[in-house]
Formats: C-alpha cells, structure tokens, sequence
C-alpha cells in the first residue's frame, strides 16, 4: 500500500476528505471535475485491472467547485474472479490518503414496483447472502449498519430542497455476472429488497471496517430483472443511468459543499 500512495502523492494526490466509487454508467461523473489528474490504474502499483463494460479504470483527482475529490471510475467485482482484499485494496489506499466519507454508486435492478428507471435511490441498508470473508487486509469487521444516517439524512433533504426527488430502499446484492431469475426476484422481494446490484455491498462492509462514513446510491437502471418480459444489456443499463448522471452530479456537489 505504501507504494501505491507514493506514486499517487508523486502525481499530486494530496488534502483529501471525500471519495467516490463510480458504477456502471456513473462515469460521466467526473465531466463536472475541474483540474482533473486522471491516473489509469494499470499505472498505479498493485492495483488490479478493470475488466468490464461500462468501467473506465481510472483514478482521477480534481474538485468539484474547488472541494478536492478522489474518484474511482470504475470498480473491481467479485464475478471477475477478484478477492475481497483485491476489492477493498483501493479503499485501503484512499483511507490511507485521507479520505473519511465514502459515496459508493451502483446500477440496480429495481424490485420495488414504485421506482421508476432512472430514479436515484439513497441506500438505507442492505441484504447480504452470499457471505465471504471481509477482514481484508487484517480489518477488524465492525458491528452494525454501514450507511452513515446523518449523510443520508442530508441528501434527503437537499433533493427535496433543490426538487430532484431520490428513493430510499433496501440494497440487496447478488454476486453475478447474470440476471437475476424470477425465483431469484420473488425471495429478495419477500425479503424487504428495493433494489439489487452485483456490486457496493462489498465495497461497504470493507469501508465500514476502515471506519469511514459511507452514503450508498443506487440508479435504477431496470424494473423487475426476471419478471418483466424481454432481454437486458450492458448498453440499456448505462444509458438508464446517464440519463440521472446530471441530477447525481448536481446533488453531491450541493451535499460536499455543505460538509467541507
């Protein structure tokens, strides 16, 4: 890890609180940076490698009107054969480097027959199934929810402020790379789920170990994966969420602003 924050501090990563993960279709997110330093990862040592659509693999630092900002475009999944500890490595090296709150975004499939595609949804909590072992690194795993309520209280309250209403739900993940199936759909729903990713879940549980604050988003990039008719792609996901990526951008700038 020492190495890793070397190079980056070497390419000018420097003062940071606030940290993003961006998900698929997410990444038009950093059109709103300024002075960006966009650093691939494959230049960054032990990182891993991005393999999958939609994911730019680039570590990028910049502002966002002038609040200093450390973002991932792009992230690393289980179904790409990665371990947890290659999963958190990034966010062992962003703790390292300051950051403290954590926004992790994601495209999910909607459950909740009230979301609408495109709708951004703040995670309240989440069901976790798959288990695995989440003291990557030597973490001691902490007890406890891992969505930070003073963060999501926040948000809240600014999209109704700015009038760009968010959801609010349940997170459930499934490891993926497949769609859900009906039967899959059926029990996360009889369950309490409002969305489900194959990603973010991961991410959290690692974060919360590291004691950050973490502020989940969700886009609802489909409704009912396995119970509508019909095929979905890669494609049609990342343009469900670009279509939000405006909205996405304006609120956490306004939610930085009031937390710096």
């Amino acid at each position: 890890m020492d190495a890793s924050c070397s190079f980056l501090k070497k390419n000018g990563v420097d003062k940071l609180r606030f940290g993003v993960i961006l998900g698929t279709g997410f990444g038009t997110f950093i059109n709103s940076m300024e002075d960006a330093i966009v650093i691939p990862y494959d230049s960054i040592p032990h990182f891993p490698e991005v393999t999958v659509e939609g994911h730019a693999g680039n570590l990028v630092y910049g502002s966002l009107h002038a609040i200093p900002i450390l973002v991932m475009q792009g992230r690393f999944h289980r179904y790409e054969g990665y371990t947890n500890d290659q999963i958190g490595y990034p966010i062992h090296v962003m703790k390292a480097l300051g950051v403290d709150i954590l926004i992790i975004t994601n495209a999910a499939g909607g459950l909740n027959p009230a979301f609408k595609v495109g709708d951004l949804m703040i995670v309240e909590d989440h069901i976790h199934l798959m288990g695995g072992a989440y003291n990557t690194l030597g973490d001691q795993i902490r007890e406890g929810p891992c969505y930070d309520d003073e963060l999501k209280e926040h948000l809240f309250k600014i999209s109704i402020q700015k009038k760009r209403p968010v959801q609010r739900g349940i997170l459930s993940w499934m490891p993926g790379p497949s769609f859900e199936t009906r039967a899959e759909i059926n029990m996360l729903r009889k369950l309490g789920a409002d969305a489900v990713t194959m990603s973010t879940i991961p991410e959290a549980i690692i974060a919360h170990s590291l004691e950050m604050r973490i502020l989940g988003i969700s886009c609802i990039s489909n409704q009912c994966a396995g119970i509508e008719e019909g095929l979905i792609n890669t494609a049609e996901v990342m343009m469900a969420v670009r279509s939000s990526a405006e909205t996405f951008s304006r609120l956490i700038f306004h939610l930085l602003d009031d937390l710096q």
